[in-house]
């Protein structure tokens, strides 16, 4: 029989292990070796099937390359366009060791799209780029207009927008854990591309820089960071005339892996950002005074929440929902997954309302 000892050391080596390879895609077994009678591979693959098959409109595979590297990618153009000539995008990127059509099937979105009519694509990181699938938000090209991952996911947006009627002024990011991450860094560097973004157990811009200091920032949120000179840093990295993003940031109370401190850095950087971009000063026009506060409840033994907005000058830009007891996961997912709780409030649906109100889109 096992005993108490040697199952508390297992089980934090358990927890260490998911720690260090949630959101970097580096494994225990790489930094220590591997351990006596523990696997060292990081192979598998994620959860969460295919459910094209329940979706009216089209799904289809296709791949970007670029200067900075290529990706695969599903899009879902929904057969209900409700008459619009041009429709909105919205990019989804998944988190470590999912794919994307788990990703797709999970969160529900395509469902949400043929609902109110906008195009949603999905791109997808592969164990070539990232061991654990993760997307690389910690890396500096990834945090750099036109390099990196970021200049990927916009290479994608724009075949797509090449084949597909987009509506230019309404295109969107959302992705949870390290593709939340991701979405940070593509706000904050495409804020003339990007109307807004959705991040979900995720991370700010220029919130770690190495895999080390991603650690420290899961764990414990960024120690040394300053959000005035990450606000400047994003308007520098974007490098044109841009509008405010909005910004609506979902995180579980109980999250294991990404500290809830990090949703409170998201929402202040990109309040901050947003001061910045409304009249050039930073002058708190944008600032984070409450501008509404709300609680709910999931029925039949779901989760309590709370949804805080924020804004100023009459505008709301950034929302911030707190799941009470939720781990690290997609909230009111439709399909249970590693990172995937139906018990929360319907995010997916919860980020298309709040996002779709804004259409500031690009400025060129």
């Amino acid at each position: 029989m096992m005993s108490r000892k040697l199952k508390c050391t297992l089980g934090l080596i358990t927890i260490l292990a998911a720690s260090m390879t949630l959101l970097t895609g580096t494994s225990f077994a790489q930094s220590i070796g591997c351990l006596p009678g523990l696997p060292c591979s990081s192979d598998g693959n994620s959860s969460g099937g295919n459910a094209s098959s329940n979706w009216p409109g089209q799904w289809t595979h296709d791949s970007f390359s670029g200067s900075t590297g290529s990706r695969d990618y599903y899009l879902y153009t929904p057969k209900n366009t409700h008459g619009q000539a041009a429709l909105p995008l919205l990019v989804m990127l998944h988190g470590c060791s999912e794919d994307a059509q788990s990703f797709a099937a999970q969160t529900g979105m395509n469902d949400i799209a043929e609902q109110f009519g906008f195009v949603v694509v999905y791109p997808e990181q592969t164990s070539q780029y990232n061991m654990m699938r993760c997307w690389n938000w910690f890396q500096p090209d990834s945090q750099a207009r036109d390099s990196g991952e970021l200049a990927i996911v916009v290479g994608i947006i724009q075949k797509v927008e090449s084949a597909t009627p987009i509506d230019g002024n309404r295109i969107y990011a959302a992705g949870i854990s390290a593709g939340g991450g991701l979405v940070s860094n593509l706000l904050a560097c495409y804020s003339d591309v990007f109307s807004g973004g959705g991040v979900a157990s995720g991370l700010d811009y220029e919130a770690a820089t190495s895999q080390m200091d991603a650690f420290t920032v899961m764990s414990s949120g960024p120690s040394n960071q300053d959000i005035p000179t990450t606000a400047q840093d994003a308007i520098r990295c974007t490098g044109r005339p841009a509008h405010p993003v909005a910004v609506l940031s979902i995180h579980g109370s109980s999250d294991p892996f990404v500290s809830p401190v990090n949703q409170d850095k998201v929402v202040e950087q990109f309040t901050a950002i947003n001061d910045l971009l409304d009249d050039g000063q930073a002058n708190n026009s944008q600032n984070m005074n409450v501008i509404s506060s709300n609680s709910g409840q999931v029925p039949n033994g779901g989760y309590a929440y709370t949804v805080s907005t924020y804004g100023g000058n009459g505008t709301t830009h950034i929302g911030k929902i707190t799941v009470s007891g939720m781990g690290h996961a997609w909230s009111g997912a439709k399909e249970s997954g590693q990172f995937a709780d139906p018990k929360g409030p319907n995010y997916s649906l919860m980020l298309w309302q709040f996002l779709s109100q804004f259409a500031v889109g690009r400025s060129n």
